[in-house]
């Protein structure tokens, strides 16, 4: 059996944000598949970014490969919700990328709910938030400590 996992931006205009408000998602999925390819393996890596209203076929396409017996990571960067819902679905974890303003990690946590208990919550170590920030968002979004990651790996921007 092969993993399937789903790295998400739920912002398609993200990278017109203020930095405050970006989730770096992307860069984690870049992270994730270097990582991949140092430890040799092969992963099938694919990107969708759906920008502007709702996509014809998106119950038809494949994300996800079911002929592939790898290990596959999928970046999916929408607010369209069959589309996410499809995605979220099917993978075997998520990784979400959240950002430093509390009020856009409220509204990614909204969309994502349904899938909560396969997902993991990323921020960007580079612009850490603090011990007590973590703890809080543990306690309100009602989330196990594996959930919530700080990546102080990621080369700078």
């Amino acid at each position: 059996m092969y993993t399937k996992i789903a790295v998400v931006c739920t912002n398609p205009w993200e990278t017109f944000l203020p930095v405050i408000s970006q989730s770096n998602a992307k860069k984690y999925y870049e992270w994730l598949r270097e990582q991949a390819v140092l430890r040799e393996e092969n992963p099938y890596c694919k990107e969708k970014i759906a920008m502007y209203g709702d996509m014809p076929n998106a119950n038809q396409e494949t994300l996800f490969s079911e002929e592939k017996e790898e290990f596959q990571i999928l970046y999916l960067q929408t607010n369209q919700e069959k589309l996410l819902e499809k995605v979220l679905n099917e993978a075997d974890f998520i990784l979400v990328g959240m950002p430093q303003d509390r009020k856009e990690c409220d509204r990614i946590y909204l969309m994502i709910l349904p899938w909560i208990e396969k997902s993991i919550l990323i921020w960007d170590g580079r612009e850490s938030r603090g011990e007590g920030f973590y703890k809080q968002i543990l306690n309100e979004y009602k989330l196990r400590e594996k959930q919530v990651m700080e990546m102080n790996k990621l080369p700078s921007v």
